[in-house]
């Protein structure tokens, strides 16, 4: 994760807001914790949620993509492996949603599998993207612009 960290932090300045979307166990909050960032996150899983606030000690919130809100904007989101559980039918206005939440010149990490199919895993659904989706599903929100793929 190094390396995904390190691309990501080029475009932040210190202590820079951070959201964690879709934050599962907290690893990565607690990363950025360690680098002196503001970090919040949340998770639609309550099992997460505890996992992740015992891990941090953040206050995580308890929400899916779809009805997640902060009263605050972000300098950075970061959605590693969280975003690929999101229907294709619903991916594009989470990534609205999550955008407005950005600031302006705010950079947007997110991680999906590679390839082009749709599977079930332990209830669990998984959207893998290729270039070509993945670019049409951005395509479609204004207020993003892929700076490294």
């Amino acid at each position: 994760m190094s390396e995904h960290y390190r691309r990501f932090e080029e475009y932040l300045l210190p202590e820079s807001t951070i959201l964690d979307a879709g934050c599962g166990s907290g690893r990565d909050s607690l990363f950025f914790l360690s680098q002196g960032y503001n970090v919040s996150a949340f998770d639609a899983s309550i099992e997460m949620v505890n996992l992740s606030s015992k891990l941090t000690g953040l206050s995580v919130q308890h929400a899916k993509f779809e009805d997640v809100n902060f009263d605050i904007m972000f300098k950075g989101i970061w959605a590693s492996a969280s975003l690929l559980h999101v229907d294709r039918g619903s991916i594009k206005d989470i990534l609205q949603r999550l955008a407005v939440m950005l600031n302006k010149g705010g950079v947007f990490y997110m991680s999906f599998k590679y390839g082009d199919k749709v599977y079930q895993k332990d209830d669990r659904l998984f959207n893998c993207y290729d270039e070509g989706a993945f670019n049409e599903m951005l395509s479609a929100i204004p207020e993003l612009t892929i700076l490294e793929l």
